[in-house]
């Protein structure tokens, strides 16, 4: 027979984000009698993670914060520092164009888009082996195996409303810049 569980917590480079798993196995084998060996393994492992909606939503912690400017402020009177369509605030990066100051690009928040987006993903997987092997004579064996298997992935994503991503909103739909 043989037995083992196994735990790991990783917590991520970016905060907020980790990888938790745990799994249990145990399997025996017996021989009832000389020429019949029958055996199991059960085994169930769950696995979540959790991390930055980044698939073409919203720009990734990473990407954010490598796009950002260097003296933009994360926080502005204690709270994130948005502009009113949810992008990173400009701080002094304006600019003129045709005589009216404006901004020269839009920066998603890095700091917002991580703690206020959420990607979470959970998988469970329970397996099963029965096998049975029959011996009648030494050079002559018939093994007969059967597996069972189920394993359930979920998902889930949050985006927050305040942040824009890479579309903007209109009317309730979206629209890729």
């Amino acid at each position: 027979y043989y037995a083992a569980a196994e735990w790991l917590q990783h917590e991520g480079i970016a905060f907020g984000t980790d990888y938790n798993r745990y799994a249990i196995r145990a399997n025996t084998t017996t021989n009832p009698n000389r020429w019949i060996k029958v055996g199991m393994s059960v085994s169930y492992s769950k696995a979540t993670y959790n991390g930055t909606l980044s698939e073409g939503y919203t720009p990734g912690i990473t990407i954010a914060a490598y796009n950002a400017p260097p003296n933009t402020a994360s926080y502005l009177n204690g709270s994130y520092n948005l502009t009113s369509d949810g992008m990173l605030g400009n701080g002094g990066n304006l600019y003129f164009y045709n005589n009216a100051k404006t901004f020269l690009n839009k920066f998603n928040h890095p700091l917002a888009v991580n703690s206020w987006n959420r990607n979470r993903n959970t998988v469970d997987r329970n397996m099963g082996y029965l096998f049975a092997t029959i011996s009648p004579f030494q050079s002559l064996s018939a093994t007969t195996r059967i597996r069972v298997a189920n394993i359930t992935n979920l998902e889930a994503q949050f985006n927050h409303p305040l942040l824009t991503g890479t579309g903007k909103d209109y009317n309730g739909y979206s629209l890729v810049n």
